[in-house]
């Protein structure tokens, strides 16, 4: 399981997600994340781990390979599915997950463990993304949609 982050005595200018830059699957949700967050209105910067970890030197090499880190200008680090909920709640979109994922245990164990399967299954779900939503993250298909069409049209015949 991913190692949680608390804070760094190293804060950023602007809230700042870091992530995956090498991931396939990091970069292709990476797209619609700045559309569902509004980046331009938020002021929210996004870095590739590779070229900005050296920016936060207290926080280990490690927990960045392990899981997204959202680190705010006041110092406070949310990692994995807190830093994804948090920033939705940074954009007034979704805040409901931020605040169930702080109140409720069985939700955030569930967030928790989830995130980590699909860290742990990055190119899979990777696959999987593509598969259901098309190539390009910018102009996505529900293939999902023609998938379960196809699939029901084989059992109702």
């Amino acid at each position: 399981m991913f190692q949680k982050v608390r804070n760094t005595a190293y804060l950023p200018t602007k809230t700042t997600l870091v992530y995956d830059g090498n991931c396939g699957f990091c970069k292709y949700w990476l797209v619609k994340w700045k559309k569902i967050t509004n980046q331009k209105k938020l002021n929210l910067e996004y870095a590739a781990f590779q070229l900005n970890y050296q920016h936060f030197p207290d926080i280990p090499l490690d927990r960045f390979k392990e899981a997204v880190q959202l680190i705010d200008t006041n110092g406070k680090v949310y990692t994995g599915p807190l830093a994804a909920y948090y920033s939705l709640h940074l954009a007034n979109k979704y805040g409901m997950f931020y605040r169930m994922y702080l109140s409720k245990k069985c939700f955030q164990q569930f967030s928790d463990r989830t995130y980590q399967l699909i860290a742990s299954n990055r190119d899979v779900f990777f696959i999987i993304s593509k598969l259901l939503f098309g190539k390009d993250p910018e102009k996505p298909f529900p293939f999902w949609i023609v998938y379960l069409l196809v699939i029901s049209s084989i059992f109702f015949l």
